[in-house]
């Protein structure tokens, strides 16, 4: 997410002006690109799908069922449509 990139380099300047210097947010994201490319903008997204996606795979069924199951104890169907 290129707004999470943009905070941990304004987080890191924050903690360390000489790793990083930026004069805002806008600045970071000026001096990101230009010496980084639009690319860099997307670092670490592999590594948050591999960390989020497995979660989700088992969240959302989970979820489900117990959304149904819940339902059915409470004496009413989930309704279809909303």
């Amino acid at each position: 997410n290129p707004i999470d990139v943009v905070k941990t380099r304004l987080q890191v300047a924050g903690a360390n002006p000489d790793v990083f210097s930026y004069r805002g947010p806008i600045d970071c994201l000026a001096k990101l690109i230009r010496a980084e490319g639009p690319a860099a903008l997307f670092a670490g997204l592999v590594g948050r799908f591999l960390y989020a996606g497995p979660g989700f795979a088992i969240f959302l069924p989970t979820y489900d069922v117990l959304k149904r199951l819940a339902l059915s104890g409470a004496g009413g169907a989930p309704r279809s449509g909303g």
